[in-house]
């Protein structure tokens, strides 16, 4: 990164060219991306400084604190009538009929949809009453997880029979390292083709303002909570660390008196 945007190596950096950096970023990217991307050389710099004999004062130390970062507006959720509408004119619709399923288990299960794309036969239970996510598919690459931990998710009886009624009605039957949720044309599903071809389509139907996919995920994870779900058992469940789940949910747990009256 250094040489990209300095033409200079590591070793050769010091306070001037760091604030020449800062400047570059301030004109060219996001106060928060900036602000990471310091906050990623600063520690690659004291993880290097003894094996590649750097400078012992770490000159990024404060060029992170130079940004200032908004905060940034949480994710409207879905209404449950909104995910509804939405789930029913992908249904009935001639063209995208086939994510229905792949909409029903996002909506149902809070995957992410690189979790829910990457999700093969071999993964879910042999009853269906749970699945196994420990694999990612993101642009046709295969990984982990967001986290790189694995989980198991209980499946609701409608979701078992939406999936089990989708291998029964399979021609050929498919094979266990085949996807649940393939594309239309084969493969995986591709996050930026769906939201363009399908996705904002279908929300101009139903008259719905635009979120992204990943609001589907956030919205179920918000009406958990909002009916009283265990945050740690909803964290596990859905890949999260407990206290980030709470940081960005905790406006979605019912508020009430929590206080005693004395």
């Amino acid at each position: 990164m250094l040489e990209k945007y300095l033409n200079k190596p590591a070793h050769t950096i010091g306070k001037r060219q760091v604030d020449n950096f800062v400047a570059i970023c301030q004109e060219t990217i996001s106060g928060r991306t900036a602000k990471e991307r310091c906050w990623l050389i600063q520690s690659c710099w004291d993880w290097a400084k003894d094996k590649y004999h750097l400078a012992s004062e770490n000159p990024w130390v404060v060029s992170a604190a130079r940004f200032q970062v908004l905060p940034r507006q949480q994710v409207k959720p879905f209404t449950i009538a909104e995910l509804q509408a939405i789930r029913a004119a992908i249904a009935n619709h001639p063209q995208y009929r086939h994510y229905s399923d792949f909409i029903s288990f996002l909506t149902n299960t809070g995957c992410r949809f690189g979790e829910a794309a990457g999700l093969r036969w071999k993964h879910l239970s042999a009853d269906y009453t749970t699945v196994w996510i420990g694999e990612s598919i993101s642009r046709g690459r295969s990984g982990t997880t967001k986290t790189g931990k694995a989980r198991t998710i209980q499946l609701s009886p409608t979701l078992q029979a939406v999936l089990l009624s989708k291998y029964q009605q399979a021609k050929p039957k498919p094979k266990p390292d085949d996807l649940v949720f393939p594309a239309p044309k084969g493969g995986a599903i591709d996050d930026n083709r769906f939201r363009a071809r399908c996705w904002t389509k279908i929300l101009e139907i139903c008259n719905i303002e635009y979120r992204k996919p990943y609001a589907i995920r956030h919205s179920a994870i918000s009406h958990a909570l909002a009916k009283g779900a265990n945050p740690i058992a909803l964290a596990e469940q859905t890949g999260h660390d407990n206290r980030v789940l709470l940081d960005t949910y905790a406006h979605a747990i019912d508020k009430e008196y929590l206080f005693i009256e004395v």
